[in-house]
């Protein structure tokens, strides 16, 4: 998801909406939301 990345360019436009809407949802479910902050897996 950062420069320079090839699936960007292979997604770039419309049809890439979609493909960075789910990898944003996936990074929010996955990554800690505030620095430093640890997931807690239960």
């Amino acid at each position: 998801m950062t420069e320079p990345s090839e699936p960007l360019e292979l997604w770039d436009g419309t049809r890439g909406r979609a493909w960075r809407a789910e990898i944003h949802r996936l990074q929010n479910g996955l990554l800690p939301q505030t620095p430093g902050e640890q997931l807690r897996l239960i």
